[in-house]
């Protein structure tokens, strides 16, 4: 399972690395991502994944059913109603299945556009999750990529639970239940703070700024950061060291930047103190809390950690810098 859930991540950004940059720059980017994964899948052989009998295997598959409906009703693949959000998203969508890769638009039919823009405009946004769909809609077509959408959104929601469930060493549909239905406690502020809701009104921005929005409401809104952040932040929590812990923070950053930020203080709690050893703030002294901490920081000095995060951020940081300007590694249209 741990393969499966890196290359959801790898998958994605290899295409946008051949798609979008420079083959020169792109051939060694996708072999140093490759090698990043390699040494992450050698450095997980500890794990003992779940054992599955006949009853868990029949919970699977009540599980599987709950998630594809789930997914179904999110409006993902434009099978049922789709948010107003959805709108934004499906343009995203079209444009990576219509034009070719790096997406260029030409503003020189566009007066008004073109003299804030320019004569072209690169198209940049965190854009890595549509990515394996929009190729299988570039050799078929809209319906059958929207089908592909739905069964990746499926694959990575099934993968978050199979995570969630050894994480918590219990494999059970109320665990899922929870997932689904798991909020904030939004209601007592909009009360509190605002009028009584009505029904279908959102009970999130009573904040104004500020919210703690449900796991349904992030997946029917902003599904392509959300599976992949949730995804991520399970694979940390599960590892069992920090040698790979740092790389698979990264690997999130060209699905979902803003949750990528989120999760930068666990990872440098992880880094600082260790994964599963927190001796160094247990009442030693300080000479051993110095030696514990720079065995820690020592222990995530691989080339995953590094090499390949550094790639990543390089790549995918430049990338959502430079708008109407490509860098040089990209490829221009």
């Amino acid at each position: 399972m741990h393969l499966s859930a890196y290359l959801y991540f790898v998958i994605p950004i290899s295409i946008f690395l051949l798609g979008w940059l420079k083959i020169v720059f792109a051939i060694p980017a996708f072999f140093v991502l490759v090698a990043g994964m390699i040494l992450s899948l050698k450095n997980d052989n500890k794990y003992i994944e779940i054992k599955i009998d006949q009853r868990k295997a029949l919970r699977g598959l009540y599980a599987f059913c709950i998630i594809c409906l789930w997914v179904f009703f999110s409006g993902i693949g434009g099978f049922s109603f789709q948010t107003w959000d959805h709108e934004i998203r499906n343009a995203i969508f079209h444009d990576l299945i219509d034009f070719s890769w790096p997406v260029i638009y030409d503003y020189s039919g566009q007066p008004e556009i073109h003299r804030l823009a320019g004569h072209q405009g690169g198209f940049v946004y965190y854009l890595a999750f549509w990515l394996p769909s929009a190729l299988i809609g570039k050799f078929y077509n809209w319906k059958v990529a929207n089908f592909f959408l739905y069964l990746w959104s499926v694959a990575g929601v099934c993968l978050f639970f199979y995570f969630t469930s050894r994480y918590l060493k219990k494999f059970s549909l109320v665990v899922l239940f929870l997932i689904i239905f798991w909020s904030g406690l939004d209601i007592i502020g909009r009360f509190l703070f605002g009028t009584v809701p009505e029904i279908g009104e959102h009970l999130e921005w009573w904040a104004n700024f500020f919210q703690y929005s449900s796991n349904t409401t992030t997946i029917y809104w902003v599904f392509n950061q959300t599976i992949p952040a949730w995804l991520c932040l399970l694979l940390i929590v599960n590892e069992i060291n920090t040698a790979s812990i740092v790389f698979i923070c990264c690997l999130a950053f060209p699905f979902a930047p803003f949750p990528f930020v989120g999760m930068l203080p666990f990872i440098i709690y992880y880094v600082s103190f260790g994964k599963n050893d927190n001796s160094i703030i247990a009442g030693n002294s300080f000479k051993e809390s110095v030696g514990l901490f720079t065995k820690s920081i020592r222990a995530c000095l691989t080339f995953q950690n590094i090499i390949a995060s550094a790639m990543i951020l390089f790549i995918f940081g430049t990338f959502y810098k430079k708008q109407a300007e490509y860098p040089a590694v990209l490829q221009r249209g």
